[in-house]
């Protein structure tokens, strides 16, 4: 995984691990509905609609797309893209 904020790839379980502890630091709650996909043999991306509240305080809601790459029937790469502006400001939302 690669965010886009950073100079280096985080790998293996322990990086996906370290990923989403990071992530999830963020918020005191969040669920998320997905509300499309597509799927071929090279792979997915999923729609998203996530909301919660952030840690500190303010709700919070924002969208995005995860597209999963598939080699092989492996999994190979994993990209998300969301709404960053929603995390602006105290009382984003």
């Amino acid at each position: 995984m690669t965010k886009l904020d950073r100079h280096h790839e985080a790998t293996g379980p322990d990086g996906a691990r370290g990923f989403w502890e990071e992530y999830r630091a963020v918020f005191d709650t969040i669920s998320t509905e997905f509300t499309r996909s597509l799927d071929d043999d090279r792979g997915s991306s999923l729609e998203w609609t996530s909301r919660g509240t952030r840690t500190g305080g303010g709700e919070l809601t924002y969208t995005g797309v995860t597209v999963i790459d598939v080699a092989n029937e492996q999994g190979t790469g994993v990209r998300t893209y969301y709404d960053s502006a929603a995390f602006l400001g105290p009382s984003a939302g």
